[in-house]
């Protein structure tokens, strides 16, 4: 289709996603992005958040990347993220006791340890806020 973007998502160890879409929106670092056919050449980092892929016949595939780089070209986007995951995969148990490790090592966190605290805590939250956010 000539209103179509090609996606992949991979991350270190494995190919997450490779499909077509309308409109793909992310977590990059200075803020929410969204991407159709014909954009901007554009490189970025991805915060800790989730991928969205509108296809044409407006279903939606939802993936949370721990962060990493996105690259845009007109008409494909590449996502080369740390860590990935699809939204059904996801384990809200999982995800509300990863929280709950990271707000207990941010409360005793110092110097560099600090760091990674806050890091963990942001993962974990990305994380949750996509499992809520399809609940809906």
């Amino acid at each position: 289709m000539a209103n179509t973007i090609t996606v992949e998502v991979v991350d270190a160890d494995r190919h997450i996603y490779s499909g077509e879409g309308v409109l793909v929106s992310a977590s990059a670092s200075q803020g929410e992005i969204g991407v159709m056919h014909g954009h901007t050449p554009l490189l970025s980092a991805l915060k800790p958040g989730h991928i969205t892929i509108k296809k044409a016949d407006n279903s939606e595939d939802s993936i949370y990347v721990s962060g990493g780089f996105i690259e845009v070209q007109p008409s494909h986007v590449s996502i080369l993220a740390d860590s990935a995951e699809r939204a059904e995969n996801l384990d809200q148990k999982v995800a509300e006791e990863a929280m709950r490790e990271a707000e207990n090592e941010l409360r005793s966190a110092t110097g560099p340890d600090f760091n990674k605290a806050q890091q963990s805590l942001a993962e974990a939250s990305a994380r949750l806020s996509l499992i809520n956010r399809l609940k809906k």
